[in-house]
């Protein structure tokens, strides 16, 4: 996204705490791109200076997300583009299999989002929700299954599935026709999760709204 912008004629400042993606930044980008290898609040960036601001899998890691958008609110100018992307906990593949899903981790990932939940946070730090966008690649029958009936990942946050005599003979049964449906399912039924605008990541773009005047008392002559 950074090469798309410096190819658009942008002039791109990327703000990141951690020193081995620094590196790696400035070893692709050089010159060309901005690096500050500090937090939002040390980077010391000119308020009201950003027309675009994109956050891609940040959010959810933020302890206090709601003073991180605000001091993003602070950098950009009036009518400036800021584009979001996180997990979307209302997701229907995150419906299915809760806290199972690898996305669900309390050592990385400190706050979780719905659409409804980020508009709110979004408009009480001044800007306004206008797309919205669903992404839900993982969303099929063999992803489902594998978190009900496979070994869980190491994110995992609940105890194994039951291994039952019983729970193990289902998952065998089910297994020749989720791999049966595949080719289907895997077209369908993230292209389902979207439409129904329950996709398992989401894309959200906002204006920054313009500062509100402040209202002066009048005085008695």
């Amino acid at each position: 996204m950074m090469a798309a912008a410096l190819a658009a004629g942008y002039e791109v400042t990327a703000v990141e705490v951690t020193t081995e993606c620094v590196a790696a930044l400035r070893r692709r980008f050089g010159d060309s791109v901005t690096v500050i290898h500090a937090d939002i609040y040390d980077a010391s960036l000119e308020p009201r200076s950003f027309n675009v601001i994109v956050m891609r899998d940040v959010l959810e890691h933020i302890p206090h997300p709601r003073r991180f958008l605000r001091a993003l609110s602070q950098l950009a100018i009036e009518d400036a583009v800021l584009l979001v992307q996180v997990p979307n906990v209302d997701g229907l593949i995150y419906r299915l299999v809760r806290q199972r899903h690898t996305v669900i981790f309390g050592f990385e990932h400190v706050n979780y989002w719905t659409v409804s939940s980020l508009s709110r946070a979004l408009s009480d730090a001044g800007f306004d929700v206008v797309d919205v966008e669903h992404q839900s690649v993982d969303f099929t029958l063999s992803t489902v299954h594998s978190y009900l009936f496979g070994r869980p990942t190491f994110t995992t946050v609940l105890p194994p599935p039951p291994q039952s005599p019983v729970w193990r003979a289902l998952g065998r049964i089910t297994w020749p026709l989720v791999r049966l449906l595949r080719p289907l399912d895997h077209r369908l039924l993230p292209k389902l999760a979207n439409r129904v605008r329950r996709g398992s990541v989401m894309t959200v773009v906002a204006r920054r709204r313009a500062d509100q005047p402040e209202s002066q008392t009048p005085t008695a002559a």
